[in-house]
């Protein structure tokens, strides 16, 4: 639930529909849903993908020393817990900056899509 939070937060969604929407999402992905399965990785698989969100939240806050380090000690946590979920790290990554150029020049999605 907290990645859920912060994964809201870091994409800025401000819609309460859309919230619960992306919360959804993330529970019912195959992922999270495989991670259930097996309980006694369950609560490792579900740190590393906190921390991985953490990562990206801490990084798209304003550059300061603490938030850098915030963002290192998030990615070793996460590399620690459960090596693959580098993967949703370079995702939400990629998602973030490319939500901050539409908002910052004013392009549609679709434009952007089909440039």
């Amino acid at each position: 639930s907290f990645a859920s939070i912060y994964l809201n937060e870091t994409l800025n969604i401000k819609k309460g529909y859309l919230r619960v929407l992306v919360s959804i999402l993330l529970v019912v992905t195959p992922t999270i849903s495989l991670t259930l399965m097996y309980p006694y990785t369950a609560t490792g698989y579900s740190m590393a993908l906190l921390f991985s969100i953490l990562s990206i939240y801490f990084l798209s806050k304003p550059k300061n020393i603490k938030n850098i380090l915030l963002t290192i000690i998030c990615i070793t946590a996460t590399l620690g817990f459960y090596q693959a979920y580098l993967c949703v790290i370079t995702v939400l990554f990629l998602m973030v900056y490319i939500f901050k150029i539409i908002e910052n020049h004013k392009v549609s999605f679709k434009k952007l899509l089909f440039y």
